[in-house]
């Protein structure tokens, strides 16, 4: 007989936040904690790629993308790209338990591009070899998401012809053209969007072997050249977790790569 469990369907969007939005912050941190202490073996959350029109979870950019929404700023401030002083002085909205798009996305996005100026990250080998490893759909995706800022934030059916059907002349001149805003995107899923690819908090081994049970439950089966790795084959693509538990602390990496 399968073991019962309970959990919690709560989107990230919902954790409490200085700044406007729930992130992955500390707060994600103290929520696992209470739900650990509740009895609690799941916490079900919304997509998380980045929103469109009407800031739909459901109608996003991309699949593989997380939303800039959820970038930690305390994080960013810690790291010493952004101040205190920066992030507060931001009109984030003034009913608190509401979120206020409009002022999210035109308060949080000058934030993320001043960390990304000051973060130098063509000096970064680990941003270099995210980009390489996840070219495979990085590439385009921050070059439509540069484009689509060129033009004002229209539907890409409205671009010029030649970027829009996607003309070798057109791609080369806007990656050249774009190239800082292009970067400015790969720079928020490498460094920005880390925390939710891993998500490392204080727990007892069992929590940990729970979930490696959990993995195999789903069908995920165990690398033997890799110790805490569970993989599975969908449509196409192989999807990794990969854990580790030590000194009190577990963490887990999820990857999503085409299988060639």
């Amino acid at each position: 007989m399968s073991e019962r469990a309970a959990g919690i369907l709560m989107p990230i969007s919902s954790l409490p936040s200085e700044y406007g939005i729930g992130c992955f912050s500390k707060s994600a941190y103290e929520f696992v904690d209470w739900l650990k202490k509740a009895g609690q073996s799941y916490w079900q959350i919304l997509p998380l790629g980045p929103t469109s029109y009407g800031d739909s979870p459901y109608q996003s950019f991309s699949t593989f993308a997380g939303n800039p929404y959820f970038i930690s700023l305390e994080a960013l401030v810690e790291e010493g790209v952004l101040t205190k002083a920066e992030c507060e002085a931001v009109d984030w909205g003034k009913v608190k338990g509401s979120i206020d798009y409009k002022k999210i996305y035109e308060g949080r996005y000058p934030l993320l591009r001043k960390a990304y100026e000051r973060s130098n990250v063509h000096e970064n080998e680990a941003y270099q070899q995210f980009v390489k490893e996840n070219s495979w759909w990085l590439s385009d995706y921050a070059l439509f998401m540069a484009v689509k800022d060129r033009f004002d934030g229209v539907e890409w059916k409205l671009w010029a012809d030649d970027i829009k059907l996607r003309w070798g002349p057109a791609m080369d001149y806007y990656r050249e053209e774009l190239y800082f805003d292009i970067e400015f995107h790969q720079y928020n899923e490498t460094f920005g969007m880390e925390s939710v690819g891993f998500f490392d908090y204080k727990c007892d081994a069992s929590m940990a072997t729970g979930y490696y049970s959990k993995l195999a439950a789903a069908g995920f089966t165990v690398n033997p050249n890799a110790e805490g790795m569970y993989t599975k084959t969908i449509d196409g693509y192989e999807l990794t977790f990969t854990g580790s538990h030590a000194a009190g602390n577990f963490g887990m990496v999820f990857a999503c790569n085409p299988i060639d």
